[in-house]
């Protein structure tokens, strides 16, 4: 199939990711930062000057609902085709896998970004003004990690979002407990670097120098595992 015609799938991709996951993702982000916002702004109001309280509050939105957005827009990309047989009528056509989904690993992240402008449009509305620079630059590296590794775990089971949860998981267990240990010295290479997360998120709001090193590996990590699932989709039918 030639490139123009399967990047005419690029829309289509756009709308099902609206449908299927982006409501869900709009709705459950928008709650959870309106459970945060509402609090915070009147707990705030009362502590900092109140030039400070929307760049705080923002803070925490970021915080608390960027990789649970990340988590709902990129779960079951290809187990839900694969469960619910959908493959058979999308690939009735000669189109490759690999091709077709990392085009739809991509088109989920530019909706994700629009789900973050649209809740950055209410903050503005209710809030205040605040540059949508770093709540977005955190949604995209916050998606490429994290969105990578379920991507491959998707292409051979529907739990992809349970088994980033267990690696991620252990990933910060074995850093809180385990961070002296002489094991965990050469297994944090293996294991994901979520603490890198944070420290991006703090040095963007603070406006400090951000750890460049840190970034590439955390993004690399993440697209070590995308760029795993793409072979996996090569080598293995996703009806297997």
């Amino acid at each position: 199939m030639k490139r123009s015609q399967i990047i005419a799938y690029m829309p289509w991709q756009l709308w099902d990711f609206a449908l299927d996951r982006g409501i869900a993702v709009l709705f459950t982000a928008g709650l959870l930062a309106m459970s945060i916002v509402w609090p915070g702004h009147i707990a705030l109001s009362a502590m900092i000057p109140p030039e400070a309280v929307t760049l705080e509050l923002l803070k925490v939105a970021v915080a608390q609902t960027v990789s649970i957005m990340v988590v709902i827009a990129a779960s079951g990309m290809v187990a839900n085709d694969r469960v619910g047989g959908f493959y058979r009528f999308l690939f009735s056509k000669p189109v490759r896998q690999p091709v077709y989904y990392g085009m739809q690993f991509f088109v989920t992240l530019a909706g994700v970004l629009g789900i973050g402008l649209i809740l950055l449009s209410v903050f503005w509305i209710l809030v205040g003004w605040a540059s949508p620079a770093v709540p977005l630059a955190m949604i995209v590296v916050t998606y490429l990690a994290l969105g990578g590794t379920i991507f491959f775990f998707s292409t051979f089971t529907r739990l992809d979002w349970a088994m980033l949860v267990l690696l991620w998981g252990a990933s910060a267990l074995s850093r809180t407990i385990f961070a002296d240990s002489a094991w965990y010295q050469a297994a944090k290479w293996v294991l994901p670097p979520m603490h890198h997360l944070d420290k991006l998120r703090g040095a963007l709001f603070a406006g400090t120098p951000v750890d460049v090193g840190g970034v590439v590996w955390l993004v690399g990590y993440g697209m070590l595992f995308f760029v795993a699932g793409l072979v996996v989709l090569e080598r293995k039918a996703i009806a297997e």
